[in-house]
Parts: C-alpha cells; structure tokens; sequence
C-alpha cells in the first residue's frame, strides 16, 4: 500500500442549506482532496494528513472525521492557543462560490514548527507528499523555510513531491512573494496539478497550451492543466494528451471541483490506472462533486455513486 502525506489546512465550514438554516461540516482544498482519494482508493493508498488544529472541541470533532474516512491523523499536532479557521460560502444560482474567511490566527499557520518541534528525525518518507499554493499562503517566511527544509528532505528519500498551485490572491502579502513561493515549487515537484485560472490571475497566459510550455522550464515529470468544461491536457515528456471531458448542463455548486478532481486522480493512478483512463476517471467524480452542494459529498451517496461508475 502506497503512503501519501498532505499538508495543508482544514477547516470549519458553514454553507446554507436553507435561507435560515446553516450546515457545518469540515473542508479545505487539502482536505477534500484527502477524503476524496481515501474514498477511491482505500485499499491501494495510506493517506495521512499534516496539520495543527486547536484543544477544543471543534477541533477535536475534525480528526473524528478524518477518523471517520480512514485518513491517518498521527499528523496533526495540537495548538495550546489556537483552533481551526472558519469559512461561509455563498452561491449564485449558476453554482459559482464566494467565500468569507476568518484564519488569520488558525493552527494551522504553526504546523511546521509544531512538526520540527515533536517529530523525530527518523520521520519515515512516504511514497508521495502533497501541498497546495494554499498550504504555503497561510505560512509565515520562518515556517516556509521550514517547509522547504522539510520537502527537500523527503525527495532525497525518494518521495514523489505533487503541488496544486491553487493561487488565492487574497492570501498572499504581494504577488512577487507568491512567485517566488511557486518557483521554490515548480522546481520540487515531480507532479504539478493546475487550473489556467490559476496561471492567467498570477502569470497572464491565457491558455492551457502556455501553461504547459511555461512549466517545460522546469523538470516536472507531469503537468495535468485544467480548463472547467475545456479538454484536460496532460503533459509528460514527450508524451502529450488533450481529453475532453462531458459538459454538466447543471451545476450546482463548484467548491471542490478541482480538489475531487485532484484526489480521485492520484487515487486511480495508485490503483494502477494509466495517466488517460486516471483522468477520465477524475473528471466523472469532479462532475459528480459539483452537482452537489458543499465540498465533501456525503459519505453514503458518494459510494453509491462510486460503486455505479466502477460496474
């Protein structure tokens, strides 16, 4: 069994279910990528998730739901003062998401030294590591240095490093600081998982075609770029592919498409699908996702649904 470790960040999550009436329930780019390939792959692949989170009780009812999916919390580290993030979503009637955030004092922003602070130096390498533009927005300049030490380490053992660039302006303190984060990336990574509105809001290119020819700069095994309804491009070596994936006439609500996307991707790769069919794959549960409202599907519908696409 494969063992993947993702960094990043959960946290509380309010969505309306009704004009008076709010859901809660737990979300972030990295989390709901997590559960999501935890569910398609739970016996090919480990998934560990790498995090801090508060002593309180909302933080303590997170891990009981990474629990709950069978997602490894022996990574997660407790913060004496500090507690989850919070976000609001709110949607137009076309599925597009807006969001209020309240994080700028999460535990979260603490988990490297946390890490660098209770681990032991023998910290065993998984096969994989994942982290997002997200991940690295919410660290101070002491934790990213950190950060690097801490991917730098894991690729010399071997580990497959996979970013999602994943690219929030309003978590960045300039736009010179998050290119200069990104650059540090591009060139760990062997797996880069971006969207064009990623590259077109940071870089100006305005096509996936441009993506693909800025990141050849850099020794990337593969580049899978996503374009909403457009065809995915997938990008390995000399290997190029265009994949056109099946409009969804009714969409619902579009948090998660590319963490779904992004999780039950690697998910069928670590059930030994090959770049093409993986992606095919991900692209039915992304369109899966966003008929539905919230992230993280729940967890019955989601396996019905599952079990269907694998007959």
């Amino acid at each position: 069994m494969k063992r993947i470790v993702i960094i990043g960040e959960s946290m509380l999550e309010l969505s309306p279910a009704s004009p008076e009436l709010w859901q809660q329930s737990f979300a972030g780019d990295v989390h709901s990528l997590a559960v999501y390939l935890k569910r398609c792959a739970p016996e090919a692949i480990q998934v560990s998730f790498m995090s801090a989170v508060g002593v309180d009780t909302i933080s303590a009812e997170l891990i009981s739901n990474l629990q709950q999916e069978d997602i490894d919390t022996s990574l997660i580290y407790k913060h004496p003062d500090k507690t989850l993030g919070l976000y609001v979503i709110n949607n137009t009637p076309s599925g597009e998401r807006s969001f209020q955030y309240w994080r700028n004092d999460s535990a979260a922003k603490h988990v490297m030294h946390l890490h660098h602070a209770q681990s032991s130096t023998a910290f065993p390498a998984p096969d994989q590591v994942f982290f997002s533009g997200i991940s690295l927005a919410i660290l101070d300049k002491n934790s990213r240095t950190l950060f690097w030490d801490f991917i730098h380490r894991l690729k010399q053992q071997g580990t497959q490093v996979i970013f999602d660039p994943n690219y929030r302006a309003k978590l960045w303190s300039s736009i010179e600081d998050c290119k200069e984060q990104y650059e540090f990336a591009f060139h760990a990574s062997n797996l880069v998982l971006p969207s064009l509105e990623d590259f077109t809001n940071l870089y100006q290119l305005d096509s996936a075609i441009a993506v693909s020819q800025f990141l050849s700069a850099y020794d990337i095994d593969e580049i899978i770029i996503k374009d909403g309804p457009a065809p995915i491009i997938y990008q390995s070596g000399l290997e190029h592919l265009e994949i056109a994936i099946e409009p969804i006439t009714q969409v619902i609500d579009t948090t998660a498409a590319g963490d779904s996307f992004n999780g039950s991707y690697l998910a069928a790769r670590a059930r030994g699908l090959n770049p093409e069919n993986s992606i095919r794959f991900a692209a039915k549960i992304s369109a899966l996702v966003i008929q539905h409202k919230g992230a993280i599907l729940n967890r019955d519908l989601f396996m019905r649904h599952l079990s269907k696409s694998a007959q």
